[in-house]
């Protein structure tokens, strides 16, 4: 496909308010892309790219300020830095809901070095931390933090972390 215009696009989406939510293809990660001369590429930024009359440079991003991840219109669209399009995902709590929270928890709890049958037996034992630590090669930091709650908090008891915070 050559590259297409506005039109075109807007027929492949259905309209929600501003918001242009994309209806064709994805990419692996559910992003809106199409493909332009063999190079698939994501549509908002070629939708911007056409609003402004030039390509968007590299290392900008383009974001929904809607926060759909479908939307394409380039009213809800905006250039830059990735550190500006973090900042706008966190105002409206991307970073902060509890499933993506899990998930990134048992995700960085998969790779490691210690077991959560380890920290189990860690927070239980009788053990003086020097002990444990030459038993572990943990250090006596992460022993006492540990043991403490602040780190790798026991995710068996849905109730865990629900009290005050000291």
């Amino acid at each position: 496909m050559s590259h297409p215009s506005l039109n075109a696009i807007f027929e492949r989406c259905t309209e929600e308010g501003d918001c242009w939510l994309w209806q064709d293809g994805v990419n692996g990660a559910g992003w809106p892309s199409i493909s332009i001369g063999g190079r698939t590429q994501y549509v908002r930024r070629v939708v911007r790219g056409m609003m402004d009359g030039e390509p968007v440079p590299a290392r900008m991003r383009v974001p929904a300020k809607c926060g759909q991840r479908l939307c394409v219109s380039p009213y809800c669209s905006i250039v830059c830095t990735h550190r500006t399009s973090h900042r706008m995902a966190a105002e409206r709590g991307a970073f902060g809901r509890p499933d993506a929270i899990l998930r990134t928890t048992l995700r960085q709890r998969a790779q490691s070095a210690y077991s959560d049958e380890l920290v189990s037996q860690i927070r239980t034992s009788e053990e003086d931390t020097a002990t444990v630590c030459q038993r572990t090669g943990m250090s006596s930091s992460h022993v006492r933090r540990i043991r403490s709650g602040e780190a790798r908090r026991d995710l068996s008891n849905p109730l865990n972390g629900l009290g005050a915070r000291a």
